[in-house]
């Protein structure tokens, strides 16, 4: 899902969530401007605040951040020079990561609308597995001129030094009907500060589907809304993105398709969930590259929006899938 990243095989650029294609995402430690709720008893980790920065008039803000052993992500917001998204005066190019020491890591990725389209989402799957506790490093991309590549609007670069997220896994193997379609909820993640939900299910019919960006998760005391939808497997199109992303993980059917779901809530010693999934979209990533959101559903947040004219147009397969139960490896 995106442009040639350093040292790795060139790949089509896809969006990093279910805008459209998906990218393998996964994200996100929130920064304490929009911490999510956590427990007494968790020990979380001090969320690590990454400046914002301006160049020409445009501003990149990374607004959350996750990193595990497999992926390392980024959600920013772009705002200056006129920007609403979709707006066909820039283009996003060119995404890397460089080591602590100004070497470019050998990774694969991709980039695009997050689950609200205000949001860029950037990924990058390292080849080999990340080690130790915590990742330093530089993360930078340019916003470019979409008559012209060579016309660089302007040149962000990011320093991080963030922790790299041990998780848990577990396995509900929760099997959910709702309006004829059976989804079965296969595993489960858990670190400190996010919730990764695996889950597969026959799409409606033969058009793009991804989970409703509606879906929440509750854990405890805590409650969050999806963060991000990745397809992982598809028997349709015979793809398998958790080849290289996933290492522990392996699709449980050879048919219909498979998710990977992010949550910005987590624990130290999760013990049961609940999965409330109210609908299935249809993807339509063109209305995301035009204005036409924020122009006919004034008031409303864009991933709102966007959700609205999903059912206006007929796009939304209802359920509502709740999966409840306790959490055992």
């Amino acid at each position: 899902m995106a442009s040639p990243r350093p040292g790795s095989t060139p790949s089509e650029q896809t969006p990093a969530t279910n805008a459209a294609a998906t990218i393998p995402p996964t994200i996100i430690a929130r920064l304490p401007s929009e911490a999510s709720p956590t427990l007494p008893e968790i020990n979380q980790p001090a969320s690590i605040v990454i400046p914002p920065h301006t160049v020409n008039g445009y501003t990149a803000a990374i607004e959350s951040y996750y990193v595990d052993i497999s992926h390392i992500i980024f959600q920013v917001c772009i705002t200056g020079g006129d920007i609403s998204f979709g707006d066909e005066k820039f283009l996003i190019m060119s995404p890397d990561l460089y080591d602590e020491n100004g070497n470019m890591m050998n990774t694969s990725g991709g980039w695009g609308p997050a689950i609200d389209p205000a949001l860029y989402q950037f990924e990058f799957v390292p080849v080999t597995l990340i080690k130790g506790d915590r990742i330093s490093g530089q993360f930078t991309f340019e916003v470019v001129n979409p008559t012209d590549f060579n016309l660089i609007l302007a040149q962000f670069s990011f320093d991080f030094d963030i922790p790299i997220y041990p998780d848990v896994r577990f396995y509900p193997k929760q099997v959910i009907t709702a309006s004829g379609l059976e989804m079965l909820l296969d595993s489960v993640t858990v670190t400190p500060t996010f919730t990764q939900v695996y889950l597969c299910l026959p799409p409606p019919s033969f058009a793009p589907w991804a989970i409703g960006n509606q879906t929440v998760l509750q854990m405890g005391e805590q409650e969050a809304s999806l963060e991000y939808s990745t397809e992982l497997f598809s028997s349709a199109t015979g793809s398998y993105g958790g080849t290289q992303s996933e290492p522990y993980w392996i699709p449980p059917t050879k048919n219909g398709s498979c998710f990977k779901l992010g949550f910005q809530i987590g624990s130290n010693n999760a013990t049961s969930l609940t999965l409330t999934i109210p609908d299935l979209e249809k993807l339509e990533s063109d209305v995301l590259l035009t204005n036409q959101l924020s122009t006919n559903y004034p008031g409303l947040s864009e991933k709102q929006a966007y959700h609205k004219y999903l059912e206006e147009h007929g796009n939304t397969y209802k359920g509502p899938w709740i999966f409840t139960g306790e959490l055992r490896s």
